[in-house]
């Protein structure tokens, strides 16, 4: 008896999996974007209005494939305006700090382990292992070089971290709504609370 029920079962487990399977691709291949306004608290002391999107798709858990749920991609935008400029990125995000150079040039400025975007950018280890991102004449086309400037060493990060969940956004962030964020009060994270000086990364050193 107990052979006859796993024969007759054993279709049917392949017959649900296909159909999770195929609802699965079907749904995943309809991401989200999430957009939200947030407050930014430059150095120079003025403050700004940043407008940013950030792409979700549908993902399993690890372990657990069928424990499906929107998790953050690397599709994002940062745009704003400075001293009557548009700027925009669209990339990979997770940038900690928007700051304004000596110049009055405003940069973007990043973990360079974020997302492992060393690799893909072939960033050569430096200490701090950060990347300042550096805006053309236009305010689109963005630049790097091979380290940051130093007047950025211990600039306290003023940009939001990215939500883990679509559904844990608001459309607007003021900066009292930004100082309640988790990480900015754990003593471990201090890499991402301002540009440590003596940051290594995960690929060039030990923190």
């Amino acid at each position: 008896m107990t052979w006859m029920r796993r024969t007759v079962l054993r279709p049917w487990i392949g017959v649900c999996a296909a159909v999770l399977l195929v609802v699965f691709v079907s749904t995943a291949a309809h991401g989200k974007t999430a957009t939200w306004e947030e407050e930014v608290l430059l150095n120079t002391g003025e403050v700004i209005r940043l407008h940013r999107t950030l792409g979700f798709a549908l993902r399993g858990a690890a372990g657990n494939p069928f424990d499906i749920s929107y998790h953050p991609t690397r599709n994002s935008t940062y745009e704003f305006t400075y001293k009557g400029k548009t700027y925009r990125y669209e990339g990979a995000g997770g940038f900690l700090v928007l700051a304004v150079s000596p110049s009055g040039v405003p940069v973007l400025v990043k973990n360079a382990d974020s997302g492992a975007w060393y690799a893909t950018a072939n960033y050569q280890c430096t200490i701090p292992f950060y990347v300042q991102f550096v805006p053309d004449s236009t305010g689109r086309g963005w630049s790097w070089p091979p380290s940051i400037d130093s007047w950025l060493y211990n600039m306290p990060s003023n940009l939001m971290a990215a939500p883990s969940r679509p559904s844990h956004l608001v459309s607007r962030y003021s900066l009292q709504d930004k100082r309640k964020q988790g990480f900015s009060a754990d003593p471990q994270l201090g890499f991402l609370q301002r540009i440590d000086p003596m940051y290594s990364g995960d690929r060039c050193g030990v923190r």
